[in-house]
């Protein structure tokens, strides 16, 4: 479906593909090749047969660390669209900061609960714009909530480690509000660097996150 055709002639250019997402790599070989000089725009003759030889071609950002404003990522994903990346993984949760708004706990987002750039953090409303923002690029966004590890924030905003049956309820509760924010079928649950002391937690959790499709 990503898969295109260029033609480039003296009358014109003709891109050829089966899905939108084709029609759009198309257009940004095209863009790629307009040479623009003394005030005239030209295109190079040319045949071009593409696709991509991996499924998955993606970045990371971890906001939680480093919150970034909304313009500056908008200029990072303008980029991935230029280099045909499709995956966007954007990592919200981490020691530093709780970076995505909930509306059912929101000490979640108190500036007391944050070590760094403390009350920045994502309204829902701005994420289902970031989440459009990449749709219309081809850019499919995983978000990573962190758990149970990196996760400082929530320990101190809900005086409870995610390792207890407290924890586990709350975070049950945050999927149900957040899930639903992310149209894609893919939730990162991160994991790691953390020592496991409630042993059926991973799979508890994974087990959770099945059921909501």
């Amino acid at each position: 479906e990503e898969a295109y055709s260029l033609r480039v002639t003296p009358g014109g250019a003709l891109i050829t593909a089966r899905d939108t997402k084709g029609f759009y790599y198309g257009l940004k070989t095209l863009e790629q090749l307009l040479l623009r000089r003394d005030g005239k725009t030209t295109i190079a003759a040319c045949d071009i047969v593409d696709w991509p030889d991996f499924e998955v071609r993606g970045f990371m950002n971890d906001v939680g660390r480093n919150y970034m404003p909304l313009p500056l990522i908008a200029q990072e994903l303008d980029s991935m669209g230029q280099l045909k990346l499709n995956v966007y993984h954007f990592h919200f949760t981490e020691h530093p900061g709780w970076r995505l708004e909930s509306k059912i706990y929101p000490e979640l987002n108190d500036p007391k609960n944050f070590t760094r750039m403390p009350g920045k953090f994502y309204t829902q409303k701005e994420f289902k714009q970031l989440v459009e923002y990449c749709r219309l690029r081809n850019i499919l966004l995983i978000p990573e909530m962190d758990m149970p590890g990196h996760s400082q924030p929530f320990a101190k905003a809900m005086k409870t480690g995610m390792q207890t049956e407290k924890g586990v309820s709350i975070l049950k509760e945050v999927l149900d509000e957040v899930v639903p924010l992310f149209p894609g079928r893919y939730f990162h649950m991160g994991s790691d660097e953390v020592h496991i002391t409630m042993k059926d937690f991973i799979p508890r959790m994974a087990e959770y996150l099945r059921g909501k499709g």
